[in-house]
């Protein structure tokens, strides 16, 4: 499989005119990131697609338990994942910016990732 390299942002990469094809594990980590970043109903060719975000975790008061267990989840979902080693998902009171950290068994290897949550 392959896909097109996207930045930190979100953005495509393009170099010289021309899109950046990732494979392999960095393919992986993506698709994960990708997942993790997609908001239940944000696509529309999809509703039922991503994270429920604005119903169980963006809210005062989330259940920590139902979090943990949907992002976990989420993880485990996505193509080339067979495993999840560790977990840690933290949230930065002042910027209200969750931090989740990772260790993924992937067919590739071993995923090392950290992921931003607006």
């Amino acid at each position: 499989m392959s896909d097109i390299l996207q930045d930190s942002s979100g953005d495509i990469s393009i170099i010289g005119n021309s899109l950046v094809i990732v494979t392999g594990i960095e393919e992986i980590r993506q698709r994960i990131t990708h997942r993790l970043r997609t908001f239940y109903g944000e696509w529309f060719l999809e509703m039922t697609k991503g994270v429920k975000y604005f119903q169980e975790i963006l809210r005062k008061n989330p259940n920590a338990t139902l979090r943990d267990n949907m992002l976990r989840e989420e993880i485990l979902k996505s193509p080339g994942v067979i495993g999840l080693e560790n977990y840690t998902f933290s949230v930065d009171d002042s910027t209200r910016v969750g931090t989740l950290i990772f260790v993924a068994q992937t067919i590739e290897g071993n995923i090392v990732a950290e992921v931003t949550i607006p």
